[in-house]
Order: structure tokens, then sequence, then C-alpha cells
């Protein structure tokens, strides 16, 4: 196997961002599918709060995993958002983060995205050293310890930092170790 080497400083957040596809704007982010014990702090400044299944998370709030098997989020763009294992998810309308679309930052856990529709598969993940685009494959992102991108389908691209550029193929892992190296196996 190649192992590609970059020196990179790891982040602990990362960062999704989903473009529609020239719609309007909409403040829904998605509907809970599965809430499983999850804690949301919505953009009222409100105390956390119990997440509900079916109910619709909306851009400004925190949702936090903790210990639950798993938050599962049918978003509105179409596709579905996946975390659990501690992950932290806020999310941020379009224009707000300085970015085109709306975006998630992501905190420790792990984290999968399944685009199913083109307006879902602007996905974009991002720690500070890298960023990894799908072109409607599913992709996890598994920050638990060190964070390892997996794309068992392929077709995802990373950047890093300054203009480094690969596409894992069918099967490859992308690793960001502690010590900030960038490696695909």
């Amino acid at each position: 196997a190649v192992v590609l080497a970059v020196v990179a400083a790891l982040g602990l957040a990362a960062v999704v961002l989903v473009t529609g596809g020239g719609g309007e704007a909409t403040s829904e982010v998605g509907t809970v599918r599965s809430a499983s014990g999850a804690r949301v702090r919505t953009s009222d400044g409100s105390e956390p709060r119990a997440l509900e299944d079916g109910e619709a998370v909306l851009y400004g709030w925190s949702v936090e995993a903790g210990d639950s098997p798993g938050v599962t989020i049918d978003l509105a763009a179409g596709g579905v958002l996946r975390f659990d294992g501690g992950a932290t998810l806020t999310f941020t309308a379009a224009g707000e983060s300085g970015e085109p679309g709306p975006s998630v930052d992501i905190a420790g856990g792990r984290t999968w995205f399944n685009p199913t529709v083109s307006e879902s598969a602007a996905l974009v993940l991002r720690t500070d050293v890298i960023t990894l685009s799908s072109t409607r494959n599913p992709v996890a992102l598994d920050c638990t310890v060190d964070c390892t991108v997996e794309a068992p389908a392929g077709g995802v691209k990373a950047s890093a930092e300054p203009g480094v550029n690969v596409s894992p193929a069918t099967d490859e892992a992308l690793m960001v170790t502690s010590d900030g190296d960038l490696l695909v196996r």
C-alpha cells in the first residue's frame, strides 16, 4: 500500500458542509429519525434538553450524542447524517460561518454521511487541516482517538494545506494521526 504522509496539525473539530441545489435556504437541517438519548441545545440559549424522535433540527442548534447508540437525522436536502460515540454536532446556516453552504461543526466521536440525491452530495468534512468532499458516495469520519476517514465506495476527494489533494480509492482509508500526519492506506 502506498502511504502518503503530510505534516499537518490535527484539529479536534470537523466541519460538514452541505450545500443545496440552488434553492432557497431553509432553517431546517432535517428530521430526527432516532434520538437515542441525545441532548440538544437550541439557539435560544436555553439549557440542554432531550432530543425527541420526529423533531425538526434547526440551524443554530447543537446536538450531543453522549453515550447514545446513535442519532440519525434525515436531512432536508436529502441523505442521512448519523453520529454517536460522544460526537457533538453544531449546525450553522449558510453564510453565517463564512462558507457558501450550511455547516455542521463536529467535535469527537463518529459521524457518517450518506448522500442519496445530488442536492445532498455537496458534502464537505473538514478538520483544521483537511477537507473532504463526496461525489454522492457514503463517507465516515471517526475522531474517537485519531481521525480516520473511510469511503468504502471511493468517490472522496481530500485536500490539505498547502495544496495537497488526494482521492483515496475504493477501500482505502485516510487517517490524521495524533502527531499531525496524513496517511492513506
